[in-house]
């Protein structure tokens, strides 16, 4: 009796090992709990033989087999052999491998190039990785690229380095230190975020601020909550649904009047009033699109995705449609389910039973490219997406933005 291969399609765990600007060229499979790799044409250029799948980046691929780990290149051959415990993904050129418990470096050619000798290593960042050795105290260092330890271990906890400045513990108490190990804030804070676009967000007794990349505290600790700076704006919460936007001078952009409240996307924000009814409101904090929505996303590639429910029901269907950025609704409330638009192309859903919807993409224009008949789907990814198709549950098929099948395992 044939039996259908199941055939899972891991685009969440692939762009998480893409930590590289290099852009992959093949795909991730996974059949029947092992894993291989097609190319965008739906080739199958390494066979799904291998048991675990670890990181693909600077064209190296992590994998398992038969219990051990190892790497191997875009045409499947080994870099190294399969001879580790565990292997990573490749930051700064370095993958961290672990062997008899210890912990090392290797670089793209597979030659150990930072001596597995540490109890625990995390992966580089701005060119630093922090280590620890367990023999006297579980304390944290710095390594660099070329394998010396820069930064003595003596901290509680090491996080990895951003803009240049890493958050560091110390008796309880965070603070931050550059890469010679030099204190930019001596640990004084109960907790802190690292450092984003400048400015890191930092709290002590409750209360939230931000210092900045010389360690002034330029936002003083007043907030109950802070989201980052992102192109200098960040939201911030004075008391429980009282939000805001300011600039990185504390300079109130948004009041903080509202219930919930997003940074700007296309110069505009998702905003919340105390009816629990939702909009969107420029950087004046005015409403430039009346909050009439029960649910809506952001606004991409011009459109947003918003919804009402049906009736006065409180817990009637949402119908969603997309407006632009006039408020103008442009692509009628008529889908059960919308999502963003990604390069043109947005994934849309429609009910067929209580918890059962159909899903398809449409175009900017809201017109079908490809109509309603899978049971989930992805957005696509470099012009490939994922879909179990109706007519062929449980497969799971691989299709280009004109539907057309790119992908599927045969059952034996």
């Amino acid at each position: 009796m044939h039996k259908p291969i199941l055939i899972i399609f891991i685009l969440s765990s692939f762009l998480l090992s893409c930590q590289t600007n290099y852009e992959n060229k093949l795909l991730p499979i996974e059949v029947n709990g092992n894993y291989g790799f097609i190319d965008y044409s739906g080739n199958m250029i390494i066979e799904p033989i291998y048991n675990d799948f670890e990181g693909y980046s600077n064209s190296v691929i992590g994998v398992g087999f038969n219990g051990h780990d190892g790497f191997i290149n875009e045409k499947g051959e080994e870099i190294t052999g399969f001879i580790y415990d565990r292997v990573r993904y490749f930051t700064d050129g370095l993958a961290s491998v672990r062997l008899n418990r210890k912990y090392g470096f290797v670089n793209t050619k597979g030659e150990v190039v930072i001596p597995i000798k540490y109890d625990y290593v995390f992966h580089f960042s701005d060119g630093m990785a922090a280590f620890s050795s367990f023999e006297n105290t579980r304390k944290y260092g710095y390594l660099n690229t070329k394998g010396k330890e820069i930064i003595k271990p003596i901290f509680d906890e090491a996080n990895a380095f951003k803009e240049g400045f890493a958050a560091v513990k110390v008796n309880d108490k965070y603070g931050f230190i550059d890469k010679n190990g030099k204190y930019l804030v001596e640990p004084k804070y109960d907790r802190v975020e690292d450092f984003f676009q400048g400015y890191a967000a930092v709290s002590r007794e409750g209360l939230w601020g931000f210092i900045d990349a010389h360690g002034n505290e330029k936002i003083p600790l007043k907030y109950y909550e802070v989201a980052p700076f992102i192109n200098g704006y960040a939201v911030v919460n004075e008391k429980y649904f009282k939000n805001g936007i300011i600039d990185t001078l504390d300079n109130v952009i948004v009041p903080l009047d509202f219930y919930e409240l997003k940074n700007f996307q296309e110069n505009m924000a998702v905003a919340t009033n105390r009816s629990k009814k939702i909009g969107f409101i420029d950087k004046n904090g005015e409403w430039v699109i009346s909050p009439l929505y029960d649910y809506v996303h952001g606004f991409s590639e011009g459109l947003a995705a918003v919804s009402v429910r049906e009736g006065n029901d409180k817990n009637g269907d949402l119908k969603w449609g997309y407006i632009n950025n006039k408020g103008k609704l442009v692509i009628s409330l008529k889908f059960d389910v919308a999502e963003p638009f990604i390069d043109g192309v947005a994934v849309v859903g429609m009910k067929t039973g209580e918890y059962t919807y159909e899903y398809g993409y449409i175009d900017l224009k809201g017109n079908y490219i490809i109509e309603p008949r899978f049971f989930s789907a992805t957005p696509f990814y470099n012009g490939i997406a994922s879909v179990y198709d109706k007519n062929a549950n449980p497969k799971k098929n691989y299709i280009n933005k004109k539907g057309e099948l790119i992908y599927t395992v045969p059952e034996k």
